[in-house]
């Protein structure tokens, strides 16, 4: 399957927005078309998109009248204020995709097939991160599911804090938690002398490198 890509947009989420109707629509509708039969609560989907709980309710509503998701009741483990179960049960009310939602399939190739993120503004997100000397994308970005790593980062005293901020923003208008791994420049060398497994199943499949200042260029 081919994967779109729009020159000289900087913000991709903010071109479907303008489509959509908002930015915050189409994060939730990429996380419910990439999960679909899940039911998210209400809190759920504030953290997994960074939408305001004002915003979170028009969308929702809108997305509920329109049939897109319906809500039903369901059973939730109780969790601690860190995310650990109590072992404890609640009742909580969830949004789930609507399987018979007869535009379904042209929402997914306009949502899911086309760039889900602009790609050439990436390794500017992680700046604030540290000096990054290898950025590559494969997995989800893609369109190969199969692989074990969406994103792969080498930099030397990177912020992990900044790195899963920033990961964290990504996901969310996504609308797919990452795969991802970060290496020091030693450990990576050492990987790759090794034949990685892990750091083989990028480069022996689509791979694109959006940074890349170590000598590896001999790599396919």
């Amino acid at each position: 399957m081919a994967v779109v890509y729009w020159s000289h947009m900087s913000n991709t989420i903010e071109m479907l927005g303008k489509i959509m109707g908002s930015a915050a629509r189409v994060k939730l509708m990429r996380l419910f078309l990439f999960h679909s039969g899940h039911g998210f609560t209400r809190e759920e989907l504030i953290k997994k998109t960074k939408a305001n709980v004002t915003t979170l309710r028009g969308e929702l509503s809108l997305l509920e009248k329109s049939e897109f998701i319906f809500k039903k009741d369901a059973i939730r483990p109780v969790l601690t204020k860190t995310g650990k179960p109590t072992g404890r049960k609640k009742k909580a009310v969830v949004y789930v995709l609507q399987s018979s939602f007869p535009l379904l399939e042209p929402l997914r190739a306009l949502l899911l097939e086309s760039e889900l993120i602009a790609l050439p503004d990436l390794p500017s997100r992680f700046k604030s991160a540290g000096k990054i000397k290898l950025m590559m994308i494969s997995g989800i970005f893609m369109r190969d599911m199969e692989r074990s790593l969406d994103l792969l980062i080498v930099g030397d005293k990177l912020d992990a804090s900044t790195m899963q901020k920033q990961i964290a923003l990504i996901e969310s208008e996504v609308g797919k938690e990452l795969r991802y791994a970060t290496f020091t420049t030693e450990e990576f060398m050492y990987r790759m002398k090794m034949y990685d497994k892990l750091l083989r199943d990028v480069f022996d499949y689509p791979h694109q490198k959006l940074v890349n200042t170590i000598a590896i260029e001999h790599l396919s």
